[in-house]
């Protein structure tokens, strides 16, 4: 055999193989898809070992992609280049995959978050700053299990570690001033309930349909049409009696209005001395009737 020749055409020669132990007549010893020539004067990599580096990945795989075929670690953030690609899907030339700020070892074998992911948890704040800033739980989106995730306890102001202060801030918020508010008001809101109140006339108009001072009422005109003509409180009452066709029980007209009555005992005096209505006593019920002088027609001449 020819020392000097190259049996196998690997580029090296029969002597130079028979020093590093190589096959003589395979021109890939190692059968990593690479020339044993290659792998010594270009690559640097072992001729008798198809992952020189021992990461998981065959040197030919590694001289075609982006990582180092003599480094089983590339990027130095704690993961051999074999795991990155395979198992844990990361960035095998980035150590922080995800960009939270934790590389990508610590996060897998210390953290156990989620190396593709910043957020782990889904609580609004990246795992490097819960681990780093705030020593919450990267993967507890509520560390201090207080019912506000971690996120927005820290934009609230108050400690995602601690239940307390969001008890003290609901007592500050909520119960303080409740507690104020009846040392003020207390006493007499409870006066108030325990005598009754009497809503005003207004709100007993509002609630039946009835007026309050001016009210809406159809008039039929001439023509068969219909139009709305504005009357007064004590137009209402007058028409009212007209229509009763005789004297009327002053509760009667209090029903019919949905007033209450003091409003309408109020109305009837000033339309009595007004000479409009004229009330009669009969017993203990008040009974109402046209003025001797009152007018005759459903409105009042003003109108």
């Amino acid at each position: 055999m020819n020392r000097e020749g190259d049996l196998d055409d690997d580029g090296l020669t029969n002597e130079e193989e028979l020093e590093l132990g190589t096959e003589v007549h395979s021109s890939d010893t190692d059968d990593d898809g690479l020339d044993d020539g290659k792998e010594v004067d270009e690559y640097g990599t072992n001729p008798l070992d198809a992952d020189t580096d021992d990461d998981g990945i065959r040197d030919s795989l590694e001289i075609d992609g982006p990582t180092n075929a003599t480094v089983p670690d590339t990027d130095d953030d704690g993961l051999e280049d074999g795991p990155e690609v395979n198992e844990h899907d990361t960035d095998p030339m980035d150590p922080d995959s995800d960009g939270d700020g934790l590389e990508d070892g610590p996060e897998v074998h210390e953290y156990g978050t989620d190396p593709n992911e910043a957020d782990t948890d889904g609580d609004g704040l990246d795992d490097a700053a819960e681990v780093h800033e705030h020593d919450t739980d990267p993967l507890e989106a509520d560390t201090d299990g207080d019912g506000l995730n971690d996120g927005t306890e820290v934009e609230l102001g108050t400690a995602p570690t601690s239940p307390f202060d969001v008890v003290a801030a609901v007592l500050f918020v909520v119960v303080v001033p409740g507690i104020v508010l009846y040392w003020k008001y207390g006493g007499a809101i409870a006066g108030r309930l325990s005598s009754g109140f009497q809503p005003a006339a207004s709100d007993v108009g509002a609630r039946t349909g009835g007026d309050d001072r001016n009210g809406a009422s159809p008039t039929p005109e001439s023509d068969g049409t219909t139009t709305t003509q504005i009357l007064t409180d004590e137009d209402r009452v007058l028409k009212l009696l007209r229509e009763h066709d005789g004297p009327m029980p002053q509760k009667s007209l209090t029903e019919e209005t949905g007033w209450s009555a003091s409003k309408v005992s109020r109305l009837l005096s000033n339309m009595e001395e007004e000479g409009e209505i004229t009330k009669i006593t009969i017993g203990r019920e008040n009974v109402v009737k046209l003025g001797d002088d009152g007018p005759q027609t459903p409105f009042r001449d003003d109108e």
